[in-house]
């Protein structure tokens, strides 16, 4: 059992290490939206820009930098929210409920839900990368980004990191459920939890 909480803290410590780093990207998606909406409230100073930068940066390309970054942002974090137990859940029901009881509940969810559903979707998403780099898809906008698949891929990223998340908790459920009482306490935290204490 103690492998088990060994494992799962390497897929945590993964996990985090994406999520800490990968939380930047809301400086830059801030700053661009920003800039973007100001930009446009000034239309003289719009067309300075666009003029200057020889039409690199137009209003177009910093929308589309907005939703690359916030898919940056949610695909870096996904697992690490998870792994952290801030992801929306109901409350109400659950918080009431006996702890051997919520930890059952998390352990079924990811066997029967959270696992299998991320596998689906990334099974698929490997498809839609290389068909979108296949076909040198970019912008649907004359001025968009291209090289489309770049961002495709980074949404693949994200939902291996969130199976990797879901193992690493259901890892911790096991070990909870079917360990023994030496090893329970220790499969309520994490790793970096641990650490950050």
């Amino acid at each position: 059992m103690r492998g088990l909480l060994a494992l799962s803290d390497v897929l945590d410590r993964i996990g985090s290490f994406f999520g800490r780093y990968g939380s930047w990207a809301i400086v830059p998606m801030v700053l661009i939206t920003v800039f973007d909406v100001v930009t446009r409230k000034y239309p003289t100073v719009n067309t300075f820009i666009i003029e200057a930068s020889n039409h690199i940066i137009t209003s177009t390309n910093l929308q589309e930098m907005e939703w690359h970054l916030h898919t940056l942002l949610f695909s870096m974090c996904l697992g690490w929210g998870y792994l952290r137990d801030s992801h929306v859940r109901v409350d109400l029901v659950r918080e009431k409920l006996p702890q051997k009881t919520q930890q059952w509940i998390e352990f079924l969810g990811c066997s029967l839900f959270l696992t299998p559903y991320l596998l689906v979707i990334t099974y698929f998403g490997f498809d839609f990368v290389a068909s979108s780099y296949a076909t040198g898809e970019g912008s649907a906008a004359m001025t968009g980004l291209p090289h489309r698949f770049i961002i495709k891929g980074i949404l693949v990223l994200g939902l291996i990191l969130g199976i990797s998340a879901g193992v690493a908790v259901w890892l911790r459920k096991f070990v909870y459920l079917f360990g023994g009482e030496e090893t329970r306490q220790d499969a309520l935290t994490f790793a970096s939890e641990r650490q950050e204490a």
